[in-house]
């Protein structure tokens, strides 16, 4: 998605695959880094067969590559070897594709000028009105620039070979040389990949690309791929509340699989506007200018006056209706898309195609074969040849008669019909004889007349005669002449479409960019969305009664909350930071989730599931909230979650939004409070601290260490209600979901273990060893395992003990026996059980 609003690009004639397998999401990337620091990018989008490049980046790091393959997604990437090897080895370890993997191409295949080459061959007479997407302006007579790509001029972006002798080309006030070597991977790349899938020859592989947009990276927020992951934009995921173990399940509370990519996908009815969609979501703008004019767009197709216009689903097949409606829209709105988008149908072409189509093509015979129909009346060749088809009929029956009048009058019986089949001609059907594997008739009487068997099928051999050669030379294959002349009609007809390509793809773009805006209209109707304040003001986010949209789709109930953090003011404290604290399973994560998805839903133009929403410009949204492990990876859990918290540290701004979810939980509990509190520490010492939302079970920060209001943290809870059981000696709980103000020492870990079926006799042993945590006790007895030696050691101890105190001492008949040898006896009767 280009930075401009939605329904301003106008695509253009140019270059489509043609061979090359094609992937529902088959995105080709190439990224490429020079020695002076200056980084480039291009990818080329299968969905809807566009090439962007990216704007140059000077003095760009390893991590900006990150940037731009969060913001396409590649199935493919390449690099150049030129490269320095830090780059390779970052995206290797950063980005891992299920279906590739990162590869490395030769330095020459990254040229600039090569892709201009390329371009020029391949696109037509177009062409300049095409790459004037880029900004390019050609400029006759320019000297050529040397093939160093690192000696190019910084205004230099590429050469366009007309025919005639090589013109340079500059681009007015971007820079997208090195961008224009990446394209020439891509190109490289996707040639390739036809070669060796369809074995053909370089002459016959050609490509089509229907847009050439430029994207600068300034212009979207960024969104690493585990906020993607942890938020469910794109890839749908289990449910964040749905985790559980043993017992029985109520249908409602199965696992769900869903994504905000999937509220909107069954709400926008053609391919381009889910195109369009996917983009749009996958790459939320920070350009307020874009977001208000979605917005609005959106408000448009809301109003009540326009709820027929809102609810149109077969419009790209009514292109003219649509337009019509788009211009009585435009009366009403304040110019922007909907005006935009109404300049993009070419009514006089559109009619134009209307005409063509209607004229030539039969819809009502063509959905009841199946197949294009073209219309009676409208070729006298194809009229003639389906007239004698359509007597074929008639013919037969006056053939069969003729044949059977010929024959004996035994053999009358036997001839059963005349057929005409396709490819095969005219045939006579005779009645099948197993015995001799022929016909029970098959013309041996007749010495002038050859009949010869062609096959058996349905109990009836069908053969040739004089007569049926005689009809295949009058006749010839009717049905395939009449197919063959409706190919060559319906191939005049494309090509006369042709040459309104250029309307009919700027029609096409336009009803896509409609379908994507009305998909988040409907989505907003249909769950009850607000529409954000979308303010400048730095660190601004206020949230009344948010909830999480994807949540609250598969609960019963849904409690909201709202989120208020302040933004910068003259004279007043900032509140910057929310620490949540709460038991498991009150909700928090779910929380965090909301916030996050509310800023991201309000960044892509769309209506928030809120009451209210007043949401500051974001650049980043930054998560600690799931750790991706794979066999791939060689850190530890606690390793990632490490580096999570780092890259959040480095790369905030006072524009970002941080979402830390327990962090700490994979170390020693005193590491993990300790490095949670010198982040929080560490938040509150920059000047212009980034919005953060933190949520942690490490309740001994909050009790030991001072977080005020006035230093810029706002204390929270999830609130819950203990209550007494009347049988029971523990408390029964109630979770709220309901945010309040302070902070909880509970975790209530032993609870939620019952309620997620772990076995009891697990859960009541924990309940005793959490006891005597809580009290400080020494827990190495409770918790000490005995040996097998030992414990049989102490079983024969336990029977000499009882044996000794069965004993009784007092039974001898004197002093001297019971103190000397009664006592011994018994002793040895004892100390015989060892």
């Amino acid at each position: 998605m280009d930075a401009a609003p939605i329904g301003t690009h106008q695509q253009k004639d140019g270059i489509r695959l043609h061979g090359v397998p094609r992937h529902a999401s088959e995105v080709t990337m190439a990224i490429d880094l020079l020695d002076n620091g200056t980084m480039g990018c291009a990818f080329f989008d299968s969905r809807d067969d566009s090439l962007q490049l990216a704007e140059d980046v000077p003095l760009a790091s390893v991590e900006v590559s990150k940037q731009f393959v969060t913001h396409a997604w590649p199935t493919s990437l390449l690099v150049s070897s030129r490269a320095p090897s830090q780059l390779l080895n970052y995206l290797q370890e950063s980005w891992r594709s299920p279906q590739s993997g990162v590869r490395t191409l030769s330095s020459s295949a990254f040229s600039a000028p090569a892709a201009i080459e390329r371009l020029s061959t391949w696109v037509t007479d177009q062409q300049p009105s095409m790459l004037s997407e880029l900004g390019v302006a050609l400029e006759p007579g320019a000297s050529q620039p040397s093939q160093n790509d690192e000696e190019t001029p910084p205004s230099a972006c590429s050469w366009l070979d007309t025919g005639e002798r090589i013109t340079y080309m500059a681009v007015s006030g971007r820079n997208c040389n090195v961008s224009l070597g990446c394209a020439s991977a891509v190109f490289s790349e996707i040639r390739r990949r036809a070669l060796m899938t369809h074995n053909s020859s370089p002459e016959l592989w050609s490509v089509r690309i229907t847009s050439i947009k430029i994207f600068n990276l300034a212009s979207y927020v960024v969104i690493e791929p585990g906020a993607l992951q942890a938020l469910q934009i794109i890839e749908p995921d289990l449910h964040p509340n749905s985790h559980y173990w043993g017992g029985s399940r109520q249908s409602q509370d199965e696992k769900q699989s869903l994504s905000i990519y999937g509220l909107f996908q069954n709400l926008a009815h053609t391919t381009q506007g889910r195109t369009k969609l996917h983009n749009i979501i996958l790459r939320p703008v920070s350009d307020m200018a874009i977001i208000e004019t979605r917005q609005r767009a959106i408000s448009l197709l809301l109003r009540p006056q326009n709820a027929d216009q809102a609810t149109l689903r077969n419009f790209a097949a009514q292109a003219l209706k649509l337009r019509d409606l788009v211009n009585d829209l435009s009366s009403d709105c304040d110019g922007g898309f909907i005006r935009t988008t109404s300049l993009m149908f070419d009514r006089g072409s559109l009619m134009a195609v209307g005409e063509l189509i209607n004229n030539t093509l039969d819809f009502e015979r063509s959905e009841l074969s199946g197949r294009p129909t073209v219309r009676p009346g409208h070729d006298e060749t194809l009229d003639r040849l389906r007239r004698d088809y359509d007597g074929m009929s008639n013919l037969l029956e006056e053939v069969v008669k003729r044949t059977i009048h010929a024959a004996p009058q035994w053999a009358a019986t036997y001839i059963k019909s005349c057929v005409f089949l396709p490819q095969l001609g005219f045939l006579i059907a005779v009645e099948f004889d197993p015995a001799s594997e022929k016909g029970k008739y098959t013309g041996d009487d007749r010495d002038d007349d050859y009949w010869q068997q062609n096959f058996i099928a349905d109990g009836l051999a069908h053969y040739k005669n004089e007569d049926m050669r005689y009809l295949d030379e009058q006749f010839g294959d009717v049905y395939c002449e009449i197919a063959d002349r409706e190919v060559d009609i319906l191939h005049i007809l494309s090509q006369k479409v042709l040459e309104y390509r250029e309307a009919l793809s700027s029609a096409s773009d336009a009803c896509g960019d409609i379908d994507a805006i009305l998909a988040l209209a409907l989505a907003a109707e249909k769950y009850k969305w607000k529409i954000p304040e979308v303010t400048a003001e730095i660190g601004t986010l206020e949230i009344v009664k948010g909830r999480h949209p994807l949540q609250e789709l598969v609960v019963s109930s849904f409690v909201p909350n709202g989120c208020h953090l302040d933004g910068q003011r003259p004279g007043q404290d900032r509140l910057a930071c929310m620490l949540l604290t709460g038991p498991n399973h009150s909700g928090k994560s779910v929380f965090l989730k909301q916030v996050g998805l509310i800023v991201y839903l309000a960044h892509i133009g769309s209506f928030v599931p809120a009451e209210s929403a007043k949401i500051g410009i974001t650049d980043r949204i930054l998560t600690r909230m799931s750790t991706p492990e794979s066999v791939c990876r060689q850190e530890s859990a606690f390793a990632i979650d490490l580096k999570q918290l780092q890259s959040m540290m480095k790369h905030s701004t006072p524009r970002s939004l941080l979402l830390v979810d327990e962090f700490g939980k994979g170390t020693n509990s005193d590491d993990g409070a300790g490095l949670l509190v010198s982040f929080l520490e560490y938040l509150q010492t920059l000047p212009d601290a980034p919005r953060s939302v933190v949520a942690t079970h490490l309740h001994d920060i909050v009790d030991c260490h001072r977080f005020p209001r006035e230093a810029g943290f706002h204390l929270c809870f999830m609130e819950i209600l203990k209550g007494r059981q009347e049988d029971a000696i523990t408390s029964h709980i109630t979770y709220l979901f309901k945010l309040r103000d302070g902070s909880s020492s509970d975790s209530l870990g032993c609870h939620c273990a019952t309620l997620n079926g772990v076995p009891d006799a697990v859960v009541e042993r924990a309940r005793v060893i959490s006891l005597l945590l809580g009290r400080n006790e020494d827990i190495k007895v409770p918790c000490a395992k005995l040996s097998a030696d030992e414990e049989l050691h102490l079983q024969v101890a336990e029977r000499v003990a009882r044996r000794f105190l069965e004993e009784n001492f007092h039974n001898a008949q004197n002093e001297k026996i019971r103190l000397h040898q009664g006592i011994r006896d018994a002793l040895q009767s004892v100390l015989s059980l060892c």
